[in-house]
């Protein structure tokens, strides 16, 4: 990804600054821009006790924004509150910029903390990590611009939270920052003199449904974010040093209701295992009911509260998106809103150019529909495919298997990923019975791990595929199968191991995975007419070969988009979606795979099927693409290619774009032209 800024030159000064989260405090950097050799020294800091993070000075050379100069600071103030506030948006968008591990490939991670977070129409920045460089390079790869920061909310003094404010206010933003009242004035004068000060003593709200917790505690002192969605509240901390119950209750106070997730630095590195336990049973009984815990938890925390919290534990480290809440207006159960692609921040005549690349060679792509902020902005079909017909999916069919098998585990007619796939089927004897082949799990099935010798994918030109097709029983012939390895070795892509998935379905509930899904997936989406085959002994064939129209896989992929949730419904668990769309295992035709579903290390995820048909989902677009396609395998890749050259780039903004009616008629000469014989 192209940068859009990068840190000068720096002069790193190593210096004693409290930790959190283990008893011996790692060293944090403190960068200091290049100075002149008439600035003053860095404060001297004493070992004896954990003393205030000092504020940088001014850079002479500062990180350069794209198109903006350094010197000119953006205008990043707080709206003056209206007569009649506005209500609070629903939802809330939290992408971890800085943790010490890296969730996403290539950013940088060391003890510290920050997370870029979105509500409504605000950006605030919560901590900034130990140091500016690394903190304004991972949101240039992240695609996170500071001058669309409002407020910077520092949860309390310590440097591994507030190292990086030096360099971010050198590059000529102001936003308000918010700080415990209990802050060293050497520290804050600091900031005044670059921005204004917010010091926070009693519980605030920052913008409406945002809320500091207010300062807690004294050693040292720390306050928390609330934001009010549409699901619950979520409670970001930075360290919990006063105590992350007390944090929780102190935010469970100021908002009522439920607490949909607590993520953040918990402060249990050192804490004795049966009291980590307790405080476990104490966020249940508080209603807490999804957990990211990061940096100064303690991997042994951490390992705790996954195994009590299980699908609702969301792993957190740099690059990880979470999203709670809903800002929707309407559902496309019933059908798709359309919209300009400016009025959902999206460049008409880029869109335009990517349909005419479609045609001036003649790809063999049959339709293209793209959706941003729920509304179909394209909408092209290539004849003599129409709207109304349905496609056949290939192996995007394998994606929704493993909705139907989260969903399945919700609701109690599985037991878990790690359920014995052999105890799944408790009647059947097995050939080839070994160690190996009862260790293989259900995650091992859902992430292509079996440790099976399948060899039925198109690198073996599908030669067991057909060998199972041609067997008197399609469940037994891959139960039957010899082991080339154990079980989590690697990937290996195997159709039968999706086919087994319909047949756990199937064998648990009592329903085809085809009437499982109509009950329980299309239906609550609105999704009516479906053609799903079967095997000859009538379980659905879980590896392919289902018919859909575009419409409906794009709802697939807006699904997924909104954390499971359809309308006033979880239809698919939250954890669920997050565990399915994480990269469990490096993979063939992309960077990883997860539950059925291949990841890009890029950040986007995707079902994919042979041919060219592709549901992608974009995360930090906030973005759904579908394409079907008969292409040919050399051209597997045109629409993936045909996303990152077009699509994305097209979308600019997260706000509308002026609009530009000459781009939106050409955007429509193109659809009609493809839809013409």
């Amino acid at each position: 990804m192209q940068k859009l800024y990068r840190a000068s030159a720096l002069v790193v000064l190593l210096a004693l600054l409290a930790g959190c989260g283990s008893t011996v405090s790692p060293a944090v950097l403190v960068e200091q821009p290049t100075l002149t050799a008439t600035a003053p020294a860095p404060a001297t800091v004493s070992a004896a006790a954990p003393p205030a993070a000092t504020l940088p000075p001014l850079a002479t050379e500062v990180p350069v924004l794209a198109a903006t100069p350094a010197t000119e600071p953006s205008s990043t103030a707080v709206p003056a509150p209206s007569d009649a506030p506005p209500e609070p948006p629903g939802q809330v968008r939290i992408t971890i910029v800085y943790d010490n591990t890296a969730y996403r490939q290539g950013l940088a991670a060391e003890w510290g903390f920050a997370a870029w977070i979105e509500y409504g129409q605000h950006t605030v920045l919560f901590d900034t990590g130990p140091g500016g460089a690394a903190l304004l390079d991972n949101m240039a790869q992240l695609g996170l611009d500071p001058r669309d920061i409002d407020a910077v909310v520092l949860s309390h003094i310590h440097g591994d939270h507030t190292g990086g404010l030096g360099l971010l206010l050198g590059t000529g933003i102001q936003p308000t920052v918010y700080v415990p009242v209990a802050f060293p004035e050497s520290f804050t004068g600091g900031v005044r003199a670059r921005t204004e000060v917010v010091e926070v003593l009693d519980p605030v709200e920052i913008f409406p449904g945002l809320h500091s917790t207010g300062q807690l505690g004294g050693g040292p002192a720390e306050q928390a974010l609330v934001a009010e969605t549409s699901e619950g509240a979520v409670v970001i901390t930075g360290c919990a040093h006063p105590g992350i119950l007390r944090m929780v209750r102190q935010a469970q106070s100021l908002v009522g209701g439920e607490i949909a997730l607590v993520v953040g630095g918990f402060h249990l590195a050192d804490t004795d295992p049966m009291v980590v336990e307790n405080i476990v049973d104490t966020f249940r009984e508080l209603g807490v009911r999804q957990v990211c815990p990061t940096h100064c938890t303690g991997e042994r925390a951490m390992k705790t509260f996954a195994g009590e919290y299980g699908e609702d534990y969301l792993e957190g480290g740099a690059g990880r998106v979470l999203v709670v809440g809903s800002t929707q207006s309407y559902w496309p159960t019933g059908g798709w809103r359309t919209s300009t692609p400016e009025e959902q921040g999206v460049d008409s005549a880029m869109l335009a150019l990517l349909l005419a690349e479609i045609q001036q060679q003649d790809y063999p792509i049959h339709s293209v529909q793209v959706v941003r902020n729920g509304y179909l902005i394209v909408d092209a079909y290539i004849h003599p495919f129409g709207p109304e017909q349905k496609h056949v999916i290939r192996s995007c069919t394998k994606s929704i298997v493993s909705a139907l098998i989260g969903i399945a585990l919700e609701k109690g007619f599985l037991a878990g990923v790690d359920q014995p796939v052999l105890a799944l089927f408790p009647d059947r004897g097995v050939a080839h019975l070994e160690d190996t082949k009862k260790a293989m799990t259900l995650e091992h099935v859902l992430t292509m791990a079996t440790g099976l010798a399948c060899r039925d994918s198109y690198l073996y030109r599908w030669t067991g595929l057909q060998q199972m097709q041609a067997s008197d029983d399609w469940v037994q012939f891959v139960l039957d199968l010899p082991m080339a390895e154990e079980p989590g070795t690697r990937f290996e892509y195997c159709n039968g191991a999706s086919f087994l998935l319909s047949a756990a379905i199937q064998q648990t509930t009592g329903m085809s995975a085809a009437a499982f899904a109509q009950e329980h997936l299309f239906g609550p989406l609105g999704i009516k007419d479906v053609e799903w085959p079967a095997s000859p002994e009538g379980i659905s064939i879980g590896w392919g070969q289902m018919q859909m129209r575009p419409h409906d896989m794009a709802k697939i992929g807006y699904l997924y988009l909104n954390g499971g949730r359809w309308e006033d419904r979880q239809v698919l668990p939250a954890g669920w979606v997050a565990a399915s769309t994480t990269k469990h295992i490096p993979a063939t035709l992309q960077d990883g795979y997860g539950y059925q579903w291949w990841v890009d290390d890029s950040g986007y995820y995707m079902a994919l099927g042979y041919g060219g048909q592709f549901i992608f989902v974009v995360p930090d677009r906030n973005l759904v693409a579908v394409v079907v396609s008969e292409l040919a395998e050399s051209d597997f890749y045109v629409p993936q290619q045909l996303l990152e050259g077009y699509v994305l780039p097209a979308a600019r903004s997260a706000e509308p774009l002026p609009a530009n009616p000459g781009a939106v008629a050409e955007l429509q000469a193109q659809t009609e032209a493809l839809a013409g014989p």
